[in-house]
């Protein structure tokens, strides 16, 4: 299912 909207800063490196 489709997450909230979340901002891409915390996709792109949330790994990091």
């Amino acid at each position: 299912m489709p997450l909230p909207h979340i901002p891409r800063r915390h996709l792109k490196k949330s790994d990091d």
